[in-house]
């Protein structure tokens, strides 16, 4: 077990991210694996996320876009002017 590939932890059934705090009482806790389904859900949402604040950074007055969840783990992105 590498600490290097825990990306989040499972805090009684619940994904949190690594980067807060985590405030609970007696809690079930469970590393996050980025090689896990729960892992691999975290990391391409993430990518979402920083593909998106590029858009928004870099193309805002020119366009924005959409992102939707598409089936088999893939996302559609649609362009709006």
């Amino acid at each position: 077990m590498s600490s290097d590939k825990i990306i989040g932890l499972m805090v009684n059934g619940e994904v949190k991210s690594l980067n807060k705090s985590i405030k609970v009482g007696i809690a079930k806790v469970a590393p996050i694996f980025l090689d896990s389904y729960e892992g691999g859900s975290m990391y391409r949402r993430t990518l979402v996320q920083v593909f998106a604040t590029a858009v928004n950074k870099v193309y805002s007055k020119q366009f924005n876009v959409i992102i939707r969840h598409g089936v088999n783990n893939g996302y559609l992105v649609k362009k709006i002017n």
